[in-house]
């Protein structure tokens, strides 16, 4: 699977270990107003960006859903609209729709903040063996020796010669 970061790197190509595991994505957003608890598996909608992500967390830090005035934090993955250059999703003071909780059922507080857990290895330091990318660590834990010549030299070969 390829990989570019953006359109502006595409000489720069980046790929993901088959045993480490490709990257995950998520997003960290803060509230307030908000009015309806979102619940693990919803989709959240922003009104103005239209980023969305599905809910993995949420976090109550004051504040209660009945008095509009809950505040905290969501933890979403799988994020769309996300801008890799300035680390955010989400718009500050944006209103979120949830696909069960409904229209407006809290305000982004400053921008959600884009992370990437895992990590890409530039297509260098990859080796595609087998139809496997693997990376350096994994090639030689599970090929130690492909490639290298099988006459190694004795400690005792070198000593004699």
């Amino acid at each position: 699977m390829e990989i570019y970061p953006t359109s502006a790197y595409d000489h720069h190509r980046y790929r993901s270990c088959d045993r480490c595991g490709g990257p995950t994505y998520n997003v960290v957003i803060d509230f307030d107003a908000g009015a309806v608890c979102p619940t693990v598996g919803e989709t959240l909608t922003g009104a103005a960006s239209g980023a969305t992500g599905v809910v993995v967390e949420t976090n109550l830090v004051s504040g209660t859903y009945a008095g509009g005035d809950a505040a905290g934090r969501v933890l979403l993955e799988t994020p769309t609209g996300y801008d890799t250059f300035q680390g955010t999703c989400f718009s500050d003071n944006e209103a979120v729709t949830g696909s069960v909780g409904g229209v407006a059922m809290l305000t982004v507080d400053g921008a959600g903040a884009f992370k990437v857990n895992g990590r890409l290895y530039p297509e260098g330091e990859v080796n595609n063996i087998d139809g496997r990318w693997l990376c350096r660590e994994h090639y030689e834990r599970e090929y130690p020796k492909k490639g290298l010549d099988e006459a190694w030299i004795d400690a005792d070969e070198e000593r004699n010669a």
